[in-house]
This record gives C-alpha cells, structure tokens and sequence, in this order.
C-alpha cells in the first residue's frame, strides 16, 4: 500500500513527519508506503485544500484553510476517523487551543501534529536583554537603529504583515477574540497600526520581502538583525548547530503583564477522500504520530516542532533548544486564533498587501482602516449570500 502526503518545505515541515513515518512502518512492519512531497510555506497557507485532495491522502495544513477544506467535500471529518475518547486526550494534550483551530462546523479536520505562535527571536550574542512590553521594544528598535548597529527585524510579506498586525491589536484590544473584523472600534485599528508604523520605520531592509524562514536564515547567519519582536517561531534555529549562530526565542512583547494575544500557527494532518480504502492504517498512524513518546523521541528528533504539552515542557526537548519551548509556551497557551471561516487565506493575504502598503507608501491610517474593513465585510456578505 503506498499513501501520498504533502507537507511545507522546512525541516520543521519535513524531517519530524519523514522520522516518524520511517520508524512507524519499522516498528509495526506494516505494508505501508508513505511519500511525503513538499511545497513552499506560501503554498501552505494558500494552495487550495480541495487541489491537493485530488493528488494526496495525507494533507498538512494551516488552520486558516479549514473552513475552504471542510467545503471543497474532498476530506473526511477525523472525528469520524479517531473516536471521542481519544480525541479528547489529544485535546488535553495539545498545546493551547490548537485543536480548535481546526474545527469547522461542528466537525474536527485536522489534528495538530506541530504549534507555533507569533513569538519574538534574538541573537544572544547581540542582544542581552529582551523588551517585555511594546513601549520598550520601539524604545530599542529606536535605539538600534540611530546607533547603526544590528537592527530588528519583522517579516512583512503580505500573510505575514497581516499576522503581526493581527497580534499586536489582540493584544491591545480583546474585543477581537470574538468579534468580526469590520466590527472593532477604529480607534483599536488605529492604535495597532500607529504601532506597526513606528516598527516600520526601525526594520532592517529584508523585512519587506522575507518570510520567517527567509528572516531567521538571515539572522542566524549574518550580524545584522539581533530581533524580531514577531516571528512565527521555528525552534530549529536555536539548536546547536543547525546554523551559524544561535537564535533564541522569547515572549513577544506586551501592553499588558501577559504576552497575550501573539497570533497561533501550528500545522494539521488531514485526510483527503482518496485515502477512504486505507482508513485502518491512517486511524493507527494518526494516533501514534501523536502519541506524547513519539512526539518528544521521534518527531522531534527528526526537527519536527511537536504540538504536545509534554514535548514543550520535556527537560532534553528544552536542553537541546536552549529553553524554546518554555521561554514561549506562556505566549502560545495565550495565542489569539485566526479565523477559519471559507475564503479567510484570501482576506488574511490581501489584507497583508494593505499593509505592506501603507508601511511603503506612507498611505493614511484612517483610508487603510476602510480599506481592511471592506474587505472583510465584504466577503462575509458574500459568504452569507453564497
């Protein structure tokens, strides 16, 4: 039997799930082929879910595709593929709210194998002390900047830009958690823009075209950006040896005592149609592809960034990342979650041009808040239509 998967094109994305599919069909001795295929991280997010169902039986997804992949038809609920029972320990043993992510319509999607969150990145050898709060981070970013010696960093593609922004107004105004865009206070938009503007004038120039793998590759090996104050985290780059330099990882900075609000990442496994004459196997891989053991000795092993709880707190998970993992968990069990709801990659990536935008043009604050706002109404009117 062989199965097809796709992932994204990071050792984060590849070598955790390569590892555990070669040590699963070694330890059960199961006729069992499973090839996974890799796409950029832009095609993660964007590429449509219903496109890849026709090619793969084994799907890694961004959550905000959720809601386009449960209508595409092309996918089968993993809550009528793993019972309650074991979903619900999966549940209590992921981190954060990640599970729910992937929930579209009463039905589970997707199960989280990896989680991430927006979090802040530094050289240790640059930088000795982190911001914990936006005033002191602009404060730096300042300073950095007029004393032309490294710089900070953000990653201002459009899906990226748009996350950040995202991050720093669930931070400042909660009201987002459970309101749709176009119904948050200008004043709230106008305050996490103001913030972003000011970021934008200190980046370093890599910023506008750089992704996080782009940026962090960047950091790791030149001495020219020592922070990131929002990154999405790729663990990797604080083990010994994976580049030049070290890169650690901390809480994103904060207007309040918490690091609250840092937008969730993270990656799940779904299971196209074409996989419905191999559901058995798929069932017994799933569940021990999340098992805690496997999690911390396999996946993680192999440079997967693992979603259990007990990986993130594990004394050798830690010891080999310098602290990644629980130097960012408070952020992570804190993380706001995009939406899911059908067409949001769409308004997260045009949103992210806005911005990109008004950061490049000088555009005004008060025509880009219309601008991010008519876009999101606009779309749900139509969803709601449709």
């Amino acid at each position: 039997m062989k199965l097809r998967g796709i992932t994204w094109d990071d050792p984060r994305g590849f070598g955790g799930l390569e590892n555990a599919t070669r040590a699963f069909i070694h330890e059960f001795n199961y006729d069992v082929d499973i090839e996974w295929d890799k796409q950029s991280l832009y095609e993660f997010t964007m590429r449509s879910p219903g496109e890849l169902a026709k090619h793969y039986d084994l799907v890694i997804v961004d959550y905000p595709s959720i809601g386009d992949l449960a209508m595409s038809n092309e996918y089968i609920p993993i809550d009528s593929i793993i019972n309650s029972e074991d979903l619900i320990k999966i549940r209590k043993e992921t981190v954060g709210k990640s599970l729910n992510t992937y929930i579209y319509k009463d039905h589970v999607w997707a199960l989280p194998i990896d989680v991430s969150a927006q979090v802040s990145a530094y050289r240790p050898d640059l930088l000795s002390e982190v911001p914990r709060s936006i005033i002191s981070m602009l404060n730096l970013a300042r300073k950095l900047y007029n004393d032309g010696a490294c710089k900070i960093a953000l990653s201002l593609t459009p899906l990226h830009a748009h996350s950040t922004f995202l991050s720093i107004l669930a931070n400042i105004d909660r009201k987002i958690w459970n309101r749709h865009f176009h119904e948050i206070d200008d004043s709230a938009i106008h305050k996490a823009l103001s913030i972003l503007e000011e970021m934008g004038d200190y980046v370093h120039r890599i910023s506008f075209d750089s992704d996080p793998i782009k940026l962090l590759d960047y950091m790791a090996t030149t001495d020219e950006i020592c922070y990131a104050p929002y990154i999405y985290g790729y663990f990797n780059y604080s083990r010994n040896r994976y580049r030049s330099n070290i890169v650690l990882f901390s809480a994103v900075p904060s207007s309040t005592t918490m690091p609250i609000g840092a937008v969730l990442g993270g990656a799940g496994i779904a299971v196209s149609r074409r996989a419905e004459g191999s559901l058995d196997i798929i069932r017994r891989f799933l569940l021990w592809l999340l098992n805690r053991d496997v999690q911390i000795n396999i996946y993680f092993k192999g440079y997967g960034q693992p979603s259990n709880i007990y990986a993130w707190i594990d004394e050798n998970v830690n010891l080999e990342t310098n602290d990644a993992y629980l130097n960012t968990l408070s952020t992570v069990i804190h993380a706001y979650p995009r939406p899911n709801f059908p067409g949001f990659t769409k308004i997260h990536e045009e949103s992210g041009k806005i911005i990109q935008k008004f950061l490049s043009n000088n555009e005004k604050i008060d025509i880009t808040i219309k601008e991010l706002k008519t876009i999101y109404r606009d779309h749900l009117s139509q969803l709601k239509n449709d």
